[in-house]
């Protein structure tokens, strides 16, 4: 972990076990602080065999769908898909304005996902690294898709056009929680296991 800005706990990597990863309402830093776990850094869990994401009771900055997938609380930004899920489709809700940076990294299994047309003007970087190059994007409902082509930045190496079209974000933020922590991970620093921890 480190602070932000408002002095509010930000994920920067994980080092626990695989499978269902909790995201906790509070950590105590090394200075025996404890803080509102607030943002999760883009890269934070790449690489890492998450099955399914869950909120600890009392976090006010995110939630999780049925699906395990990680959203802000107010679920207008898709903070983190669960890389190692086994679904094989996914429709983005339509409440979604913001899909952020390495969202969708390494979740090879997917073949599908619909997209709402306000997110896919709101993308971070690399959206969809580490995918199947079969992946087949669409825009809208899965109702009535329209296929897409997303810039190279956003989409898998093997996917990769022309097109040029930055776009970069973060995810919301809300009030303290009530110190309730993760009891998936192994032994990171810094009060909560499982993730790391800087001073």
């Amino acid at each position: 972990y480190v602070l932000n800005d408002d002095a509010l706990a930000v994920i920067t990597a994980y080092y626990g076990r695989s499978g269902i990863v909790q995201i906790p309402a509070s950590v105590i830093m090394g200075n025996g602080v404890q803080v509102a776990v607030a943002e999760i850094a883009p890269e934070a869990f790449n690489g890492v065999s998450v099955t399914a994401f869950a909120v600890g009771s009392g976090n006010e900055y995110f939630s999780a769908d049925e699906y395990g997938v990680l959203y802000s609380k107010d679920g207008k930004t898709l903070v983190r898909y669960p890389a190692a899920s086994e679904e094989t489709g996914y429709e983005v809700p339509d409440t979604v304005r913001r899909i952020e940076s390495y969202a969708f990294a390494g979740a090879d299994k997917l073949e599908t996902v619909y997209i709402p047309s306000a997110a896919l003007r709101n993308m971070g970087e690399q959206v969809f690294e580490g995918c199947s190059d079969k992946l087949a994007l669409y825009g809208g409902a899965a109702a009535n898709p329209f296929a897409i082509e997303l810039p190279e930045a956003i989409l898998p190496e093997e996917q990769g056009n022309d097109e040029d079209e930055g776009v970069g974000g973060s995810a919301g933020k809300d009030d303290n929680g009530d110190g309730e922590g993760s009891d998936d991970g192994g032994d990171g620093e810094g009060g909560e296991p499982g993730f790391a921890a800087r001073r």
